[in-house]
Protein backbone atom coordinates (compact mmCIF):
# COMPACT_ATOMS: atom_id res chain seq x y z
CA UNK A 1 0.00 0.00 0.00
CA UNK A 2 2.80 2.40 0.87
CA UNK A 3 4.34 1.79 -2.54
CA UNK A 4 1.00 2.47 -4.30
CA UNK A 5 0.51 5.74 -2.44
CA UNK A 6 4.12 6.72 -3.10
CA UNK A 7 3.77 6.08 -6.83
CA UNK A 8 0.29 7.60 -7.13
CA UNK A 9 -0.10 10.36 -4.53
CA UNK A 10 -3.33 11.53 -6.16
CA UNK A 11 -4.99 8.15 -5.52
CA UNK A 12 -7.08 9.33 -2.60
CA UNK A 13 -8.70 5.94 -1.98
CA UNK A 14 -5.31 4.23 -1.66
CA UNK A 15 -4.21 6.95 0.75
CA UNK A 16 -7.36 6.49 2.86
CA UNK A 17 -6.80 2.75 2.91
CA UNK A 18 -3.21 3.24 4.03
CA UNK A 19 -4.19 5.78 6.69
CA UNK A 20 -6.88 3.38 7.94
CA UNK A 21 -4.32 0.60 8.18
CA UNK A 22 -1.97 2.85 10.14
CA UNK A 23 -4.80 3.75 12.51
CA UNK A 24 -5.62 0.07 13.05
CA UNK A 25 -1.94 -0.49 13.85
CA UNK A 26 -2.12 2.49 16.25
CA UNK A 27 0.48 4.35 14.22
CA UNK A 28 -1.34 7.64 14.44
CA UNK A 29 1.52 9.87 13.34
CA UNK A 30 1.97 7.89 10.12
CA UNK A 31 -1.79 8.02 9.47
CA UNK A 32 -1.76 11.79 9.99
CA UNK A 33 1.13 12.17 7.54
CA UNK A 34 -0.85 10.33 4.86
CA UNK A 35 -4.02 12.32 5.59
CA UNK A 36 -2.08 15.57 5.44
CA UNK A 37 -0.86 14.67 1.95
CA UNK A 38 -4.46 13.93 0.92
CA UNK A 39 -5.56 17.33 2.25
CA UNK A 40 -2.92 19.02 0.09
CA UNK A 41 -4.37 17.41 -3.05
CA UNK A 42 -5.84 20.32 -5.08
CA UNK A 43 -8.49 18.10 -6.68
CA UNK A 44 -9.81 16.75 -3.37
CA UNK A 45 -13.61 16.83 -3.52
CA UNK A 46 -16.22 17.39 -0.82
CA UNK A 47 -16.53 13.68 0.00
CA UNK A 48 -12.76 13.42 0.35
CA UNK A 49 -12.55 16.44 2.63
CA UNK A 50 -15.35 15.07 4.79
CA UNK A 51 -13.60 11.70 5.02
CA UNK A 52 -10.34 13.33 6.06
CA UNK A 53 -12.16 15.50 8.62
CA UNK A 54 -13.80 12.39 10.08
CA UNK A 55 -10.43 10.64 10.28
CA UNK A 56 -8.91 13.65 12.04
CA UNK A 57 -11.90 13.59 14.42
CA UNK A 58 -11.28 9.91 15.24
CA UNK A 59 -7.70 10.84 16.01
CA UNK A 60 -8.87 13.81 18.07
CA UNK A 61 -6.78 16.43 16.26
CA UNK A 62 -8.82 19.63 16.54
CA UNK A 63 -6.39 21.80 14.57
CA UNK A 64 -6.45 19.43 11.63
CA UNK A 65 -10.24 19.13 11.80
CA UNK A 66 -10.30 22.92 11.60
CA UNK A 67 -8.01 22.81 8.54
CA UNK A 68 -10.30 20.29 6.82
CA UNK A 69 -13.44 22.30 7.61
CA UNK A 70 -11.83 25.49 6.31
CA UNK A 71 -11.28 23.67 3.03
CA UNK A 72 -14.85 22.39 3.17
CA UNK A 73 -16.36 25.89 3.44
CA UNK A 74 -14.28 26.94 0.44
CA UNK A 75 -15.81 24.04 -1.50
CA UNK A 76 -19.33 24.56 -0.09
CA UNK A 77 -19.62 28.25 0.75
CA UNK A 78 -23.43 28.06 0.79
CA UNK A 79 -23.65 25.22 3.31
CA UNK A 80 -24.87 26.35 6.73
CA UNK A 81 -23.75 23.06 8.29
CA UNK A 82 -20.19 23.40 6.98
CA UNK A 83 -19.91 26.90 8.48
CA UNK A 84 -21.59 25.73 11.70
CA UNK A 85 -19.16 22.84 12.13
CA UNK A 86 -16.22 25.14 11.42
CA UNK A 87 -17.48 27.59 14.04
CA UNK A 88 -17.90 24.79 16.59
CA UNK A 89 -14.39 23.50 16.00
CA UNK A 90 -12.91 26.99 16.22
CA UNK A 91 -14.72 27.47 19.52
CA UNK A 92 -13.38 24.18 20.87
CA UNK A 93 -9.79 24.96 19.87
CA UNK A 94 -9.97 28.28 21.73
CA UNK A 95 -10.40 30.60 18.75
CA UNK A 96 -13.57 32.47 19.73
CA UNK A 97 -12.72 35.50 17.57
CA UNK A 98 -12.63 33.22 14.53
CA UNK A 99 -15.61 31.14 15.64
CA UNK A 100 -18.01 34.08 15.75
CA UNK A 101 -17.73 35.09 12.06
CA UNK A 102 -18.09 31.46 10.99
CA UNK A 103 -21.12 31.03 13.23
CA UNK A 104 -22.59 34.28 11.95
CA UNK A 105 -22.31 32.99 8.38
CA UNK A 106 -23.80 29.63 9.36
CA UNK A 107 -26.79 31.26 11.03
CA UNK A 108 -27.34 33.69 8.14
CA UNK A 109 -27.45 30.79 5.69
CA UNK A 110 -29.60 28.73 8.03
CA UNK A 111 -32.09 31.59 8.43
CA UNK A 112 -32.33 32.03 4.65
CA UNK A 113 -32.93 28.32 4.20
CA UNK A 114 -35.43 28.19 7.07
CA UNK A 115 -37.47 31.03 5.52
CA UNK A 116 -37.70 29.07 2.28
CA UNK A 117 -38.33 25.75 4.03
CA UNK A 118 -39.71 25.91 7.59
CA UNK A 119 -39.02 22.18 7.95
CA UNK A 120 -35.27 22.74 7.44
CA UNK A 121 -32.83 22.28 10.27
CA UNK A 122 -32.78 25.34 12.54
CA UNK A 123 -29.16 25.99 13.44
CA UNK A 124 -30.03 28.91 15.72
CA UNK A 125 -31.98 26.58 18.01
CA UNK A 126 -29.19 24.06 17.80
CA UNK A 127 -26.51 26.64 18.67
CA UNK A 128 -28.44 27.67 21.76
CA UNK A 129 -27.99 24.20 23.23
CA UNK A 130 -24.66 23.20 21.68
CA UNK A 131 -22.06 22.83 24.47
CA UNK A 132 -19.24 23.40 21.98
CA UNK A 133 -20.22 27.08 22.05
CA UNK A 134 -20.02 27.44 25.84
CA UNK A 135 -16.82 29.45 25.47
CA UNK A 136 -18.79 32.03 23.46
CA UNK A 137 -21.83 32.37 25.71
CA UNK A 138 -20.53 35.51 27.45
CA UNK A 139 -19.79 37.30 24.17
CA UNK A 140 -22.34 39.99 23.34
CA UNK A 141 -22.11 39.15 19.63
CA UNK A 142 -22.95 35.51 20.38
CA UNK A 143 -25.95 36.46 22.49
CA UNK A 144 -27.15 38.81 19.74
CA UNK A 145 -26.84 36.08 17.11
CA UNK A 146 -29.01 33.72 19.10
CA UNK A 147 -31.80 36.27 19.58
CA UNK A 148 -32.75 36.13 15.90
Amino acid sequence: MEEEVGKHPTNVQAAFDLAGLYLQMQETSRAVQVLDVVMEEPQLDVAGVLSVAQAYARIGDGRRIEWALEKLVRLLPGSPEAWYDLAAVKATVSKPDEALPALTRALELSTQRFRADPKARDLIAQARADPRFNVLRDYTNFQTLLRQ
